[in-house]
């Protein structure tokens, strides 16, 4: 049996024992003085077997991430966990995935990024909820430089303690709209159970990235990615049908053959008393073309603005 196999099977019959001696405790609160001792005792040992867990893990060239959830009402059903868990697999995933193959609008993750960076669940720890999740991180020995791996998990314990718009939209230039809405989505479902969460990524005893964060702190995440968005303009020239001019609202809408779309906006001075428009008729027309992304939503919104017409014959 391998060290890192060895070290596992003594830490799970460790927690199975520390586990048989609290049940004993709660049906024989007269011998608590004992038992706790023993308790005291065994905890002592399930961390140093944690310990070695590690050190033997990091040897293998596998990293660890210890996710623990928590809740006031101390209650865990299989559903809540269940979804919490996997969503923060998926965001995990995702951010490997951009920093690994560039910045991606919906999150559709590669078949090799879904296996390089799926976790294996080593083992769990009862009170607050901890999942310890292996992973193999592939890196050269002796160099300490951060692997695409360690950028995704720190990236995602940044995002997750993110306090205002101008870091979420940084993130979301650096790693596209698909990672926000997958941590928002992990934030969301924390928020709605009341559950908070905290994350150690760990390369044996070394912490190489962290974040603790309540549920209300992940509330205010989702709202702040909700009303974050982020805005690019561009000037285009087309050449089309004028088909419509509202000079009460200041609206037009073009029609551009080549493409078979129907531009509509808004203008000021490009109509006007002198500078009529006709309707039906064909122009170029020049175009501020913006588009607003927001981060919560896989769909950009597009607007124009009508800068000038000049009449084609």
């Amino acid at each position: 049996m391998s060290q890192l196999a060895n070290a596992k099977v003594q830490l799970l019959e460790t927690i199975a024992r520390i586990d048989s001696e609290e049940r004993a405790l709660a049906a024989h609160p007269e011998h608590a003085h004992s038992v706790a001792a023993s308790i005291r005792s065994l905890e002592k040992v399930r961390k140093q077997l944690e310990t070695e867990f590690a050190e033997a893990a990091s040897r293998l060239g596998r990293d660890i991430c210890k996710y623990r959830i928590f809740s006031d009402d101390g209650e865990y059903r299989l559903p809540t966990v269940a979804s919490a868990v996997l969503d923060f697999q998926s965001a995990i995933t995702t951010a490997y995935d951009a920093i690994k193959n560039g910045p991606k609008e919906r999150a559709r993750a590669g078949v090799d990024s879904v296996r390089e960076s799926s976790f294996e669940v080593a083992y769990t720890l009862a009170g607050s909820l901890t999942f310890a999740l292996v992973i193999p991180n592939d890196r050269l020995p002796g160099v300490d430089a951060a692997t695409s791996l360690d950028q995704a998990v720190s990236a995602v314990c940044e995002l997750a303690s993110a306090r205002d718009p101008a870091a979420v939209s940084q993130f979301a230039r650096r790693l596209g709209n698909a990672t926000i809405r997958s941590v928002r989505k992990w934030a969301e479902w924390h928020a709605k159970t009341g559950l908070g969460a905290e994350i150690r990524w760990m390369r044996g005893s070394s912490v190489r990235a962290k974040a603790l964060v309540q549920p209300q702190e992940l509330h205010r995440l989702q709202e702040i990615i909700d009303h974050t968005s982020d805005e690019q303009t561009a000037t285009v020239e087309v050449c089309g049908t004028l088909q419509k001019v509202d000079m009460v609202n200041n609206r037009f809408a073009l029609e551009v053959p080549d493409t078979g779309e129907l531009l509509e906006g808004k203008f000021e001075t490009a109509i006007e008393e002198g500078h009529f428009a006709s309707v039906p008729q064909r122009y170029r027309a020049v175009l501020v073309r913006t588009v607003r992304t927001r981060f919560a939503l896989e769909k950009d919104e597009e607007s124009y603005f009508l800068e000038s017409l000049t009449p084609l014959s």
